[in-house]
Parts: structure tokens; sequence; C-alpha cells
């Protein structure tokens, strides 16, 4: 038996026989059997994606059989029909996982409908006593995400790593609403009490009310399983990111830092396809990463912030709508040159993406503000104190006054034209500003009573767009 030919035939005794503390019946042909049939049990569903597919409460007691050794016999006729009554079952299975998210809701909490789902729900026990995680909980967050990724028609993969976003939660924004997924799903946690409060777009609540009235249609009131009438001025799902597909997460998720080769170098887990690699990659170098041989990546700061910020929105800005084409260094250098920054000036720089600009600039005495939190958190994590995530046209309404502006603004819709204007207002008289702009603009009439300085035109120098431009100071 200890040859290592019966190696394999070695471990299903030892499996199946380890509850028993009995030396004597660790050869229990019986244990054994069941070890070896909970096994190919587990590997015949792993061929499917039926164990995902269901809900959290049906996939758990599978899961159980399997851990405990209790699964039927394997044998051909019992395998064939349980496996076709159960993909017989799969387009029941949405519904079905909405009933037990509905039924996992807290019944001691009034927030919580009775007879279908609000926009706001809570579920008790999230969290244990220590503040971790109860992975069996979050596996209801997780069929949430999934059916939310249905009905918002974003690829729905498997294995999302709800845990590991619930635990970020947990552990740094305890007691505050963090957005994931896109805006599509707001979570709040609260380790003392060890709830998990989840607010969800109303036209994602009356889809989920919708579905659960397939199961019960006679106690699902018609009046929420319809979209209501909104009001004026509600806030619809955030439209200005891309989501990422959930392989693309579940591998960014298991980036680390390399404990050879320096500061802020990370590496990504070799055990993914082709595709996801590339766009994990992607997202690094989105971010600031640089390809490094052997598949690290060197950034420089420290990206765990930033990393953690996807993580939870599952979401990068869209560099069209966001307009974010960071500044080449080139150019960076002479738009801060231009404007003779001295050690005592204020300096603003408006839309600072993740700090083209402000790089070349000293960290102390720059205020950056920018629209994306992601772009936020990178410009935070270089050690630039003031950094103010906010739309800079609505901050600029009460915003001090600064001795330099130094500003590469979104130039399409007329924006470039807009933030100018608005950037030029808050110059202090003397002042200087410079700005990026689209070569056109060295013909027009802009800033009208401000002495202008135009630099030579610039082609072919921003990595995606052939954009040209030029360079304008101001002098207030």
């Amino acid at each position: 038996m200890a040859a290592p030919k019966n190696a394999g035939t070695l471990r299903y005794f030892l499996d199946g026989n380890e509850v028993t503390g009995s030396l004597g019946s660790t050869f229990s042909l019986s244990g054994a059997i069941n070890s070896l049939n909970s096994d190919f049990w587990g590997r015949a569903l792993a061929l499917t994606d039926i164990l995902e597919s269901m809900p959290a409460e049906q996939r758990h007691a599978w899961y159980d059989q399997i851990k405990g050794n209790s699964c039927p016999d394997f044998e051909e006729g019992t395998v064939r029909s349980t496996l076709a009554t159960l993909a017989a079952q799969r387009t029941q299975f949405v519904a079905d996982r909405v009933d037990a998210i509905f039924r996992a809701l807290s019944p001691d909490h009034k927030t919580n409908l009775p007879f279908g789902f609000s926009k706001r729900f809570i579920i008790a026990g999230m969290l244990d006593s220590y503040g971790y995680v109860d992975n069996r909980k979050a596996d209801y967050i997780s069929d949430l995400r999934q059916i939310i990724a249905k009905l918002t028609k974003r690829e729905v993969k498997p294995h999302s790593r709800t845990n590991g976003v619930l635990s970020i939660i947990a552990a740094r924004y305890p007691g505050r609403w963090v957005d994931i997924d896109g805006w599509a799903l707001r979570v709040k946690l609260y380790k003392h009490a060890g709830t998990a409060h989840l607010e969800v777009h109303p036209d994602i609540a009356w889809r989920l009310n919708e579905l659960l009235s397939t199961k019960y249609p006679q106690h699902i009131p018609s009046e929420i399983r319809k979209p209501s009438v909104r009001k004026v001025g509600s806030k619809p799902i955030q439209m200005l990111q891309r989501p990422l597909p959930f392989e693309v997460l579940n591998a960014l998720s298991e980036a680390r830092p390399s404990r050879k080769g320096g500061e802020n170098l990370y590496w990504l887990p070799s055990a993914v396809d082709k595709f996801t690699a590339q766009e994990a990659g992607r997202v690094l170098a989105a971010i600031g990463g640089v390809f490094q041989k052997g598949g690290f990546y060197q950034f420089g700061y420290d990206p765990s912030s930033a990393l953690d910020h996807i993580m939870l929105t599952g979401c990068i800005p869209e560099h069209r709508s966001h307009q974010y084409y960071p500044t080449p260094p080139s150019i960076a250098v002479q738009a801060v040159e231009f404007a003779e920054i001295e050690p005592w000036h204020s300096v603003l720089e408006p839309s600072a993406g993740q700090g083209g600009l402000a790089d070349h600039i000293p960290a102390e005495m720059t205020t950056c503000v920018e629209i994306s939190e992601l772009h936020a958190k990178v410009l935070q994590a270089k050690g630039f104190a003031n950094v103010i995530n906010a739309d800079f046209i609505e901050w600029a309404v009460s915003a001090p006054k600064f001795d330099r502006v130094v500003m590469n603004p979104p130039f399409s819709d007329g924006r470039a034209e807009h933030h100018l204007a608005v950037a030029a207002s808050l110059l202090k008289p003397g002042g200087v500003l410079v700005a990026i702009l689209p070569a056109s603009f060295k013909t027009r009439d802009v800033l009208p009573g401000m002495q202008l300085e135009w630099g030579p035109i610039i082609c072919n120098e921003f990595a995606g767009t052939s954009v040209s431009i030029v360079i304008l100071k101001v002098t207030r």
C-alpha cells in the first residue's frame, strides 16, 4: 500500500477516515469510497459552471456534501440524471438567487421591506466579532453583484473576489458608503454591529422585484415591479467609467509587490489567460506602471491605494469622456519652465490627471484638482498633500486665487476654452497661467485684456491621439 503507485489511492483512505480518530479504521473501505465519490463529483461539477450559477444556499449544500464526503455514489446513471436536472434548472437559478438574497435580509431592520427590495437593504452577520468577513454571507453579495452585472449587460464571470472587496471596505472604510462595480452598488459595513448596508440604483431595485415576482407572483406589489417616476435632479448611474471584466479584477486582486528588485515593483499571477494578462497589464500601465523584464511593473509611487480603489469600483476612467491624455515629460518641462515658478508661489493644476505636470512642481506648493477619484488617489500616493477630488468648474466657484496655474485641460466639446477662462479667473494680479491647448487656439482671440505669449505648434507628442498642441503663457 505504501508503494508510490498507491499514493493516489492512499489519500482517499486518509481523507475518508480522518474523522474517526482510530488508527485501526484508517483503511476502512467505506470511508475511502465516500471520499472517492465526493472527489469525482467535485471534478464533474467543476467541468461546468453549474455551481457558480446556483443560489448561494444550494451551492453551500453541494460544497458541504463534497467536503463532508457525503455525496451519492458516482455512478453513470446518477451523474447523468443529476447534471441534466441541474442544467434544466439553470434558467430558474437567477430568480432563485434573487429569492435567496431576499431571504438573507435581516428581519430585524425596518429598512428591509417584507414584500420585496427597496433601493436600500441590510444583511446581518456579515462581519464576525473580530471584524472579519463571513464567507458564506459574502456569497449573497457576490450573487447580487453578478445579477446586477447581468441586468446592466456587463460580462459576468464567477469568483468575483467579493470577500476581498468586503475586507478592504471593513478595514479601511468602516461605517462609510463605498461605491463598487461602476457605481451600480453601494456598500457600508459596520464593525460593531456586523451588518452590511447595501444600496442599488432604483432601476436595479424594481428589476430585482420583477425577478422575485416570477417565484411569488401574488405577493410582490405591482408598484415596486416597475420603474418609478424619476425625480428632477436624481443621480443617474455614473457613466464616465469603463467597467473591467471580473476576471481582470480577479487578476489585479492577486497583484503582489515583489520582494526583490526595488520598491513599488508589482507582478501579476502567472495562471491567467493571455487576454486577462494583457488587459490587467493595461490597467497597471494606466495608473503609472512601467512594464519591466520578467513580467514586473515598476511604479514611481506606492500603487496599493489605487489598486484597492479599482477593486472596489471595478472601473477605470474612460479616456474619451475624461479626456485623459497624460502630458509627455518633454512638454511638461517646457510648460513648467514657461510658468517661472518661484518657491513662494502658490500653484494650481486643474484637471491634474495623475500629475504629468505637477510631477515637475514641488508637491508642497501645489494644489491639484482632479475629477477622477482613482487619479486623485494616485496623486495622494505620489505625495501631493493638497489634492481635491472635484469637478474643477464647480470647485472654482469658491476657490482661492493663485500665483501660478499650469494646466492641460480637456479638449473636447469646447471644454478647453471654458476651463481656460475659469482658470484665468483664479489668477492673482500679476499671476501667470500656462496652458497646453489645441493648436487652433493660436488664431483665436482668447482671454481679451490679458497679456498672451504663444509657443510654437507641437505635433504628434501625445500618446493615443494625433492632436497638435501649442503652449500659451498668460499674464494677468
